[in-house]
């Protein structure tokens, strides 16, 4: 049971709606301590006397778990007064993208090593618009937490002081929303351009018979395409490798279509495969209608093309079928679009979500993320990185 003394490991999942979907977050905080960690007051009150089991739920308003907007934290800025950088070379900050603090000149108290994240509400023939405000202010945000493990805690109170909403909140949540219900300007120069331009069947033709992801974070994908997914049906695994991610054990009847014959052939989820470069020939070689859902797995960020591809999808889908797309923080440098890795991981919800909306195919969007889990000791990052992979999954419904 919890009190004030104790260790606890505690599951937080974060629901917030925005304009365009409906967003759920989840975070580990593996060894929380009740007392020497920062909470809100209100959160410690409810937790305080549960047991492992046991699931508690807040609400919180506008104001509460991050600060309402500041209209003086909105500030009308030069061109000259952006640094650039992050990530890739940065001439101008674009509409709606996210950058650091620390990017902006001639502000007291920000330093060029000051990471928290400001957002382009607008720009002009002469500057920009940066507000500074969190990226959920104005949101009102609804809180589970489930108590998965307690621990006496022991003599020794050392150690670093966590604010755990702060890990939570402040991490990119909130990032994947577009910036007033307007569309975020992700078309830079050279957006879709990659380090190897040369043919992907190239690159592809040697198998690489490995996992993209770790076995926690392949676990907890497995079951969110579980509760995605209809029992049955035809299931389109759109650039399929030799894991396709899927629960074992359900009536599905399971088609890959990827670049490389020998990786499918390898993938014990799958029925029969097609070889197809989507982005030499981005139309897919299936009839309308004929699948029950897709799910895209670990690759989207390889697509030059990645709007007609969704839409593309959606004709093969029947009306209601959810596609799913997921990702992780790991891909193949030469062959990612140039976009990608400038982006922070909660802006790359963002794009995902962008191609969704463009496509103009699928209703119901939303979005998962789950971050901080422990990685398995087994695995070979291990113990270099102890958490697993972070894992995001976007997914929307056949108009």
């Amino acid at each position: 049971m919890i009190d004030r003394n104790s260790l606890a490991s505690l599951l937080f999942e974060l629901r917030w709606t925005g304009k365009e979907a409906q967003h759920r977050e989840t975070f580990l905080a593996p060894r929380a301590n009740f007392w020497r960690d920062l909470f809100p007051e209100r959160l410690t009150q409810t937790l305080v006397g549960k047991s492992e089991g046991d699931c508690i739920e807040l609400t919180f308003p506008p104001g509460e778990a991050v600060p309402l907007r500041r209209n003086d934290y909105i500030l009308a800025m030069q061109w000259s007064e952006f640094r650039g950088g992050y990530g890739s070379p940065v001439a101008r900050p674009r509409f709606g993208r996210f950058y650091p603090w620390g990017l902006l000149k001639n502000l007291a108290g920000i330093f060029p090593d000051d990471l928290r994240p400001f957002r382009v509400s607008g720009t002009g023939a002469d500057g920009f618009i940066a507000d500074l405000n969190h990226p959920l202010s104005g949101y009102s945000l609804e809180l589970s937490v489930t108590v998965q493990e307690t621990q006496v805690q022991k003599a020794e109170r050392g150690g670093r002081v966590i604010d755990w909403m702060s890990e939570i909140l402040d991490q990119g949540p909130g990032m994947q929303a577009r910036c007033d219900g307007k569309p975020t300007d992700f078309n830079e120069p050279g957006a879709y351009q990659r380090q190897d331009d040369s043919e992907d069947t190239l690159f592809y033709t040697k198998p690489r018979l490995i996992g993209h992801i770790d076995r926690q974070a392949n676990s907890m994908l497995e079951n969110i395409y579980g509760g995605i997914l209809p029992e049955c049906g035809r299931v389109l695994d759109i650039m399929s490798s030799v894991e396709s991610h899927l629960p074992p054990r359900r009536t599905w009847h399971v088609t890959g279509l990827g670049m490389n014959r020998e990786e499918m052939a390898g993938n014990a989820a799958l029925h029969h495969f097609v070889v197809h470069d989507l982005n030499a020939h981005p139309a897919l070689p299936l009839p309308d209608a004929s699948f029950a859902s897709a799910i895209c797995s670990l690759s989207v960020e390889y697509l030059i093309d990645p709007v007609r591809v969704f839409r593309e999808a959606a004709r093969i889908l029947v009306p209601g079928a959810p596609f799913a797309v997921s990702f992780s923080n790991r891909w193949f440098p030469p062959k990612t679009t140039m976009l990608w890795p400038s982006l922070s991981e909660f802006e790359r919800v963002g794009l995902v979500l962008d191609y969704f909306i463009r496509s103009d195919c699928f209703r119901d969007l939303r979005t998962f993320s789950a971050r901080n889990r422990p990685r398995p000791s087994d695995d070979s990052h291990y113990p270099q990185q102890r958490t697993s992979d972070p894992l995001y999954v976007v997914w929307g419904y056949r108009i």
